[in-house]
């Protein structure tokens, strides 16, 4: 509703929590607990997030629940994520690094669908 963009991948319950918070602007106060998302479980419920802001500015969040900024000029997020930042790193697109994640890594997969951010007009 503010206008920044958030995205996730991973758990839908840790993603769901994670996206509260982050229209919480990360307050101390309104934090998930620990336990409550992850307890004896954790490996269950792995995410990673990310809140697009304009300028743009990007901040990253995943099971670690410390909400860290980007500082790179791209990310990925997802099962795939390693071979797409690795195509990216040697020079792909975007949707290019996907595709090689796709061919990679089986529980990333096709079909690709891309969505343009632009800041600069209100959305829909």
């Amino acid at each position: 509703t503010d206008g920044r963009y958030f995205l996730g991948s991973g758990h839908l319950l840790t993603i769901g929590k994670a996206r509260r918070w982050a229209e919480a602007n990360f307050a101390e106060d309104c934090r998930p607990e620990w336990e409550e998302l992850f307890g004896e479980a954790a490996d269950n419920f792995a995410f990673g997030c990310a809140v697009i802001a304009p300028g743009p500015r990007v901040t990253l969040i995943d099971d670690e629940m410390e909400p860290l900024p980007l500082c790179d000029d791209y990310f990925a997020l997802g099962a795939g994520s390693a071979y797409a930042i690795g195509a990216m790193d040697a020079g792909a697109s975007a949707v290019r690094a996907v595709e090689i994640a796709c061919m990679r890594d089986p529980n990333t997969s096709m079909p690709i669908d891309v969505e343009v951010i632009d800041f600069g007009k209100p959305r829909a």
